[in-house]
């Protein structure tokens, strides 16, 4: 009962919650309606601190008023918060979309005169919100390959979180998996090899890796040539990073045919 509660406030912390207010959220879900005195108890929250979430939670509408002496608080249903919350992501992803439009200075059209790029196919949101849930799901499901162009330092950290509990199936279903990343230091070493479990090290032999000196400004991760992630934001830490998402063909082919062309260029320094 403690890990799925825990689970829960960190789902609803990458969704934009507060540390308390998922807790002070999640105990009015399982004791009802409830006064700040007891709404603190439950949840482990400060009673003055409790009071000021209430009232945040009030004004975003997850929490309804109730006029009795005490006053007392109550909470809208999971299932309504989360459409909420949705609801507000979409609405944000298209002006956030419509301002990248807007700084391009122009939107590319296909013959038809429509669009190219479907808003309906196409994210926008940073990796400590709700991505590391949406690669969770994409690297269980990854049936065929993935390329994925990223530096060294940023995949030693996504190794050891997403790839170490997937691997065994990646071999299992025989998918392919190429990495494109930073040159090697000049001592011929690879920082952060040492912090990798024994069974990960030994079957990152499964992986091909190419080592390139002038390291690309973009990376991004292509699954099964079906959709992708592209960075938006540069920084040296993945956590810190906003990623586009998109199953948009055309984005895909083109960020296919650059892999590719990666890929296959001779370099100084490759492994496979």
């Amino acid at each position: 009962m403690y890990v799925k509660k825990m689970d829960e406030i960190k789902i609803l912390t990458r969704l934009g919650f507060t540390s308390n207010e998922a807790k002070v959220y999640l105990a009015m879900c399982t004791h009802g309606k409830q006064s700040v005195k007891t709404i603190s108890q439950c949840s482990g929250v400060a009673r003055e601190v409790a009071y000021k979430v209430l009232k945040k939670l009030h004004a975003k509408g997850f929490v309804e008023e109730v006029l009795t002496v005490p006053k007392k608080f109550v909470a809208i249903p999971k299932e309504s918060a989360y459409m909420i919350i949705f609801e507000q992501r979409k609405m944000e992803n298209k002006y956030l979309w419509a301002q990248i439009q807007q700084n391009i200075g122009k939107r590319k059209q296909n013959t038809n005169g429509d669009t190219i790029f479907d808003e309906d196919e196409t994210l926008i949101f940073s990796y400590n919100t709700i991505m590391p849930l949406r690669i969770k799901i994409d690297m269980a499901n990854t049936q065929d390959s993935i390329d994925m162009i990223i530096s060294w330092k940023k995949f030693v950290r996504l190794a050891q979180i997403e790839l170490e509990p997937n691997m065994e199936n990646f071999i299992n279903r025989n998918v392919k998996l190429r990495i494109i990343t930073d040159k090697v230091n000049e001592n011929g070493k690879l920082n952060g090899m040492e912090n990798f479990p024994h069974d990960l090290f030994s079957k990152l032999q499964y992986i091909n890796f190419k080592f390139i000196k002038n390291f690309p400004k973009v990376e991004f991760t292509i699954h099964d040539g079906t959709h992708i992630y592209i960075s938006l934001k540069k920084s040296k830490y993945i956590d810190n990073m906003t990623w586009l998402f998109s199953s948009n063909q055309f984005i895909i082919e083109i960020s296919k045919k650059y892999f590719e062309n990666l890929w296959y260029t001779p370099t100084e320094v490759q492994r496979t």
